[in-house]
């Protein structure tokens, strides 16, 4: 494949959900290929009620007070790891079917460590770039230049 036709993905991600877009060299744009979104993440109506919920009761076994326990994970970290999986799956599955050759990362450090633990090792040797920002919210014009701003 020649320079010219070298097809960028750049994940911009964080634990809510990501944006997957693509870019071709010496194109200024960024086109979206795809959006995920963790139904559980941050933000979303099933995180609040999860959040707002009472946590599990167990009885104390010398009296009648009862405690409340925390469960051994917690669900944001479970979601998080979920999410990532997933976009994990995703990037393999684009490899795969010759979608990209480079994959630029921005993710807050804390969401790109579990993302970088969910790649394998094919999808893992293509990312070239790595950014610790959080811009899953931000414009494709925003995400570009920011892009531009690392060279």
């Amino acid at each position: 494949m020649n320079a010219s036709n070298e097809v960028s993905w750049v994940v911009v991600a964080d634990a809510g959900g990501a944006r997957i877009f693509s870019s071709r060299r010496g194109e200024p744009m960024l086109a979206e290929v795809a959006e995920l979104s963790s139904p559980e993440g941050e933000g979303s109506d099933a995180r609040r009620a999860q959040v707002s919920e009472r946590k599990p009761r167990v009885h104390e076994s010398s009296n009648d007070a009862r405690h409340a326990i925390e469960p051994r994970t917690p669900l944001q970290d479970i979601h998080a790891d979920r999410l990532a999986a997933d976009i994990a799956s995703r990037l393999a599955k684009g490899l795969r079917a010759g979608a990209y050759t480079r994959l630029v990362l921005i993710a807050p450090a804390r969401f790109a460590g579990r993302l970088d633990a969910a790649l394998d090792k094919a999808v893992a040797e293509r990312v070239t770039t790595r950014l610790h920002k959080d811009l899953r919210h931000a414009t494709p014009a925003e995400i570009h230049s920011r892009l531009i701003d690392l060279r």
